[in-house]
């Protein structure tokens, strides 16, 4: 049975990012007109201006999320297609299965539990063995390297063992995560 041509649809985005400059100007006619002006200023004028020229165009240039309204349309025998497709990919498929092969699965999954003591990191690319100093001296560690970090962690584990000292009241750090918003850590050493 061919899968009608049909891609099953992406949901569009709820919002859209907008600026207040960006809604009460035309693009292209603010381009053409700002191209063709003759500007004279000293520059003198330019410098005095520029600090304050700065926090308006940044004000101006703000990112704020307009929500869109959703338009629900009516569905189609496509459509509903495509939601039992859905369904079928997000059920169990164990349950189908025979009982000699969900055996060999759990033997497989077994296997991937037994690898050994070092635990298993989803985004690391490669662990390096080092010698890490702290007030108990210096002992051996297993860092993992994980390229994509702007962030070197570890564990509190380790802060113990090697009695590294921790900043608790934070004057010398602060971290975002991913939504902008503070992230609760014990310190920084």
């Amino acid at each position: 049975m061919a899968l009608p041509e049909k891609q099953i649809p992406k949901n569009p985005p709820t919002y859209r990012l907008t600026t207040e400059f960006q809604e009460a100007c035309e693009d292209k006619e603010i381009a053409k007109k700002v191209l063709n002006q003759k500007v004279e200023i000293t520059l003198g004028d330019f410098l005095g201006s520029a600090h304050g020229a700065a926090k308006i165009f940044a004000a101006g240039l703000k990112l704020k999320h307009d929500y869109n309204p959703k338009h629900q349309e009516p569905l189609t025998k496509q459509d509903e297609y495509y939601d039992h497709i859905r369904t079928l990919m997000d059920r169990d498929l164990d349950e189908d299965l025979s009982p000699q092969t969900q055996e060999n699965y759990q033997a497989q999954v077994n296997l991937v539990g037994s690898l050994g003591p070092n635990p298993l990191f989803a985004m690391d690319t490669g662990k390096i063995a080092a010698k890490a100093t702290g007030q108990n001296g210096t002992k051996d560690v297993v860092l993992m390297i994980d390229t994509g970090s702007k962030l070197n962690l570890i564990s509190q584990e380790v802060q113990k063992r090697l009695n590294i000292p921790i900043d608790y009241n934070g004057q010398n750090w602060s971290l975002q995560g991913i939504n902008s918003g503070p992230e609760p850590l014990i310190g920084c050493c």
